[in-house]
């Protein structure tokens, strides 16, 4: 698929599996879905999250575990419980289960544009990590746009500490307002905050229980975290990989400041180029403008060269706005009635001011 969604022949301002003519659009798009694709997406819009089961061969699942073993032997990666980007660091395989070509298609498919792969996460061990969502860490504008594919490296139980999801918790707010920073006592209360709406709605959440070579595609607003492992000593060999989505700014949330407009960027990698991927907004073109504390001001320009938005376009907005103001004033002014008005309201203004 290219990267414009060719089925309306524009850049959409989300991705279709969360639009709320969902079954409009399903039903549209049905003849160039697979059946896999097609149910991705059903279980997508409805929970956040998919799964596909022996998605990744045993074979390359072996081998993924062959290469990144020895790097836990390091001090990160022991106190972590895991591996950033070890495509990086001579574990080919990791970078061939990020493009695998039934991932790509799909969320091609069902998120209507190119999707790109920029990080990977090996575990060893269960993260036992809190509920959370993605999109408070990292995210795109236009949103949604972003997406994490699981994949299990060996089988998963009760013992060896599961993923663990609520269901439907996509559609929560992600109350950005909150802005919790690097302040960990505000991020906690971030995180319980989401869990507290979601129990309130009475729904609980759901433990992945996999057989190796399952993958779990979830939405990036879906709260999931790591279930406590039971099992002492047991391993849950796993690999995350985290992808955006073409046409789009990516940033991170949680360091940026939404009331000065003042966006923390991120610089990723398209593994599927192993190049920089270029930010932009369906068409136009991403200008930054660097303020500090490794935050930006954004811009965007049309193709003409045009800034449509930022810093620029608002002060030419403003100017504009001046210079049309006093146009109407000078035409206010040679006005035959202006004039007369002057005729008329001169003399008492004289009068008024003797008074004083």
């Amino acid at each position: 698929m290219d990267s414009m969604d060719q089925t309306t022949n524009q850049w959409p301002d989300r991705p279709w599996i969360d639009s709320p003519n969902f079954d409009d659009e399903l039903e549209r798009r049905s003849g160039a879905l697979t059946g896999l694709q097609r149910q991705v997406a059903i279980d997508l819009h409805r929970q956040g999250f998919a799964v596909v089961e022996g998605l990744v061969s045993d074979q390359l699942c072996g081998q993924v575990r062959q290469e990144i073993e020895p790097l836990f032997d390091e001090e990160y990666a022991r106190r972590e419980r895991r591996v950033p980007d070890a495509w990086d660091r001579d574990a080919p395989a990791v970078r061939q289960v990020a493009l695998l070509p039934e991932i790509l298609d799909c969320l091609a498919a069902v998120y209507g544009r190119r999707p790109i792969p920029f990080q990977t996460l090996n575990f060893k061990w269960g993260s036992e990590q809190g509920y959370h969502s993605d999109a408070i860490h990292f995210t795109s504008a236009p949103d949604r746009f972003l997406c994490g594919v699981w994949v299990a490296l060996e089988d998963v139980d009760d013992g060896n500490g599961p993923l663990t999801y609520y269901p439907g918790s996509h559609r929560v707010p992600q109350f950005r307002s909150f802005e919790p920073g690097s302040d960990p006592d505000r991020y906690a209360e971030f995180e319980a905050t989401q869990c507290g709406v979601m129990d309130r709605l009475g729904v609980a959440p759901l433990d992945l229980h996999a057989k190796r070579g399952d993958a779990l595609i979830w939405s990036a607003h879906l709260l999931h975290g790591g279930r406590p492992i039971r099992r002492l000593g047991s391993t849950r060999w796993s690999q995350v990989t985290h992808y955006y989505f073409e046409g789009c700014l990516y940033y991170q949330p949680v360091y940026s400041d939404f009331l000065t407009g003042e966006l923390k960027l991120m610089h990723i990698r398209d593994l599927t180029t192993l190049e920089p991927a270029v930010p932009s907004f369906g068409d136009l073109t991403v200008v930054t403008t660097p303020v500090g504390d490794g935050r930006h001001r954004v811009g965007l320009v049309d193709a003409e060269g045009t800034e449509v938005a930022g810093d620029a376009a608002r002060i030419d907005r403003l100017e504009s706005a001046l210079r049309a103001a006093e146009s109407e004033r000078d035409a206010l002014r040679d006005s035959a009635s202006f004039r007369l008005g002057q005729r008329v309201v001169g003399p008492l203004d004289r009068l008024r001011g003797s008074n004083h």
